[in-house]
């Protein structure tokens, strides 16, 4: 794994493996919920899963201590 990082940043691998295994887990909730019959009740699709890990993942970059104008919105929606 050290090489991979000499090549790219580590920020980007993160940002991929997040992506992969979210997309993975939103494609087995979406294969699980294919399998039942007659429920129509569905969080979400594959793409709903990949976006909230990419939005997790950023939220996680944008840590409200090392900026300030994000801490405020945050305070806001309290």
């Amino acid at each position: 794994m050290e090489k991979l990082y000499q090549y790219l940043p580590e920020e980007l691998v993160t940002f991929i493996l997040v992506t992969v295994f979210s997309l993975l887990i939103g494609l087995s909730l979406r294969r699980i919920s294919l399998k039942r019959e007659g429920e129509t009740t569905l969080f979400g699709t594959d793409r709903t899963f990949t976006f909230i890990g990419i939005l997790g993942y950023l939220l996680y970059i944008l840590d409200p201590t090392d900026c300030p104008g994000i801490a405020a919105c945050l305070e806001l929606l309290r």
